[in-house]
């Protein structure tokens, strides 16, 4: 009898601290990170560069998946450092990334950097300032409804580059003239597009054809050092 109340106050001991030890590791732990930002191209810092960090769960941020909170952001100092330090939940996966207008050369807008939670990391990034390319239109629809320009990269580089210019759809507005600055990522080939075509709404439905098309494509590779103008006239 005396063993059997032993054993039972020993099992209850045991469980209570294993349940102790399980509290204490899911408890927010201090996680520090710090690096540099360089620029990739010239290799010099790049100060005022903004580096957010975010916690994603229930799901991965590699797939795309799940929910991200922004957890903390610092600034680069006049030598491209930053140092930063937060806490918080142990599930999910942290990461870090820049924000602004600077491009990741590796992963893109939207790629991240994995932080190790709880511990001290040091990270240092590489990112490219966006390179700007003026666009200047001085054209006619021609009598059409419909006119849009847009550009796209059309090499293989490491991140799809794309976007609308400008869009106008009022058949009044004939005659086009206007200048756009376009920023986009440097060192990478370019299509610049522009597309006329005549709207008509198919009867009964709520959807558009386009007819009568045509258009006019430049294309230009933008470098890093370039001045590059594109007219559509």
């Amino acid at each position: 009898m005396k063993n059997s109340f032993s054993s039972s106050w020993l099992m209850l001991f045991s469980l209570l601290l294993l349940a102790l030890t399980g509290c204490g590791k899911d408890e927010p732990r201090l996680t520090e990170v710090h690096g540099t930002v360089i620029n990739k191209y010239t290799r010099q810092p790049v100060p005022n560069a903004v580096v957010g960090f975010a916690r994603f769960y229930g799901g991965s941020w590699l797939g795309g998946s799940g929910r991200a909170d922004s957890v903390s952001k610092t600034r680069t100092d006049a030598a491209g450092r930053y140092s930063v330090s937060f806490t918080g939940p142990t599930q999910g996966e942290y990461i870090a990334r820049i924000e602004g207008p600077l491009y990741d050369p590796v992963l893109g807008y939207d790629g991240g950097y994995p932080v190790s939670y709880g511990v001290r990391n040091e990270l240092h990034l590489e990112v490219t300032p966006l390179k700007t390319v003026t666009v200047n239109v001085n054209v006619s629809k021609g009598g059409k409804s419909d006119i849009r320009f847009q550009f796209m990269a059309t090499d293989q580089g490491p991140w799809f580059n794309a976007g609308f210019i400008f869009i106008d759809t009022i058949r009044a507005n004939q005659t086009l003239r206007f200048t756009r600055q376009v920023p986009v990522v440097p060192n990478r080939q370019y299509r610049f597009h522009q597309y006329i075509a005549n709207r008509y709404l198919v009867p009964g439905t709520n959807t558009s054809q386009y007819r009568d098309e045509s258009g006019v494509s430049i294309d230009r590779f933008v470098g890093y050092n370039d001045t590059t103008v594109i007219n559509f006239n």
